[in-house]
């Protein structure tokens, strides 16, 4: 199998993914990625991912989960960058 996606919660266990030696994309939800990151176990033949979440969930905690998925094959990381201004009308 080379692609998988579940939805969160929809895993019994996240770490019968490292079963399927052959992946190369995998769709989980943010806590499934963190039970894999956690455990050492993402697989390492993925050539992507993505993290599906639910709602309006804060940015913040799911580019950090992004971020530690990056990092394991050295990509660079999303910035996190808060612009402050005022703006005003074109005249």
């Amino acid at each position: 199998m080379r692609t998988l996606s579940a939805y969160p919660g929809t895993l019994a266990d996240p770490l019968e993914v490292t079963g399927l030696t052959d992946l190369e994309f995998l769709t989980l939800g943010p806590d499934e990625w963190w039970v894999l990151l956690d455990a050492c176990a993402v697989p390492k033949g993925l050539s992507a991912a993505q993290v599906v979440v639910y709602g309006q969930p804060d940015p913040v905690p799911i580019i950090a989960l992004a971020n530690e998925i990056l990092g394991l094959w050295d990509r660079p990381a999303i910035i996190d960058l808060v612009l402050e201004g005022q703006l005003s009308s074109a005249e």
